[in-house]
């Protein structure tokens, strides 16, 4: 394995691990109030489902949407040799680790408002919800910032011309 790719492999496990790390501490010290998340068990109101459904929606559509950017720009000179160098691995790891994530917090929220489950389930279902949701979002930084460098790279080659 090349250098490149082990310093890729260690920034994409480093910023996860980091994510998820930094979501459990905000948990486990009450920063993020689960009181709160979960007053919907008694009263039926499950509005922050539905927003977690449609953010992890649109973000996973964005990431989507940025690897299909990295495919349409693979046919320039430039871009195929950061390809070639694996300088653009991260990009799409990001960007698939984010649509993951997305859609594991999709599918906590649908089963949480669609399926009679204990307590104890629904709020380990949050847990995991909060933890995929921070994933998902530092995904899409980490990809939005890939995408800038991508841009930038077209932009100087077509200002070359």
């Amino acid at each position: 394995m090349n250098k490149t790719k082990v310093k890729n492999l260690v920034t994409v496990i480093g910023i996860s691990i980091i994510t998820v790390i930094i979501s459990l501490s905000l948990i486990v010290n009450d920063i993020i109030d689960l009181n709160k998340l979960t007053s919907f068990i008694d009263n039926s109101n499950y509005d922050f489902q539905y927003n977690m459904f449609g953010a992890s929606a649109i973000i996973a559509g964005f990431l989507f949407s940025s690897i299909g950017m990295l495919i349409s720009a693979i046919d320039e000179p430039r871009i195929q040799r950061l390809w070639k160098h694996n300088y653009l691995n991260n990009l799409y790891v990001f960007a698939f680790e984010g649509m993951i994530s997305n859609i594991i917090t999709i599918i906590c929220a649908f089963v949480i408002i669609t399926v009679s489950l204990p307590d104890k389930i629904i709020k380990s279902m949050i847990y995991l919800e909060i933890i995929t949701l921070f994933l998902g979002i530092v995904s899409f930084i980490v990809c939005v910032r890939y995408l800038i460098f991508i841009i930038r790279t077209l932009k100087n080659d077509s200002s070359s011309d």
